[in-house]
């Protein structure tokens, strides 16, 4: 997961599909967001969902 982060967060040419979708959704979060301590606690729920789908994927051998 760190890597899809750290992906996200820098400009690469042709970055895999999932580090432009993170991407999007943080430039949308900060277009949504009143300042950065919203976007974070909104992000976090992100986050978090992509956590727990690697981690069971990882638990079931995928």
């Amino acid at each position: 997961m760190a890597e899809i982060v750290r992906g996200a967060d820098i400009h690469m040419e042709n970055p895999p599909p999932l580090f432009i979708a993170l991407d999007i959704l943080a430039r949308g979060y900060r277009m949504i967001c009143k300042d950065d301590h919203e976007t974070l606690e909104k992000e976090f729920y992100l986050y978090d969902a992509m956590y727990a789908y690697f981690k069971k994927q990882i638990e079931e051998g995928r």
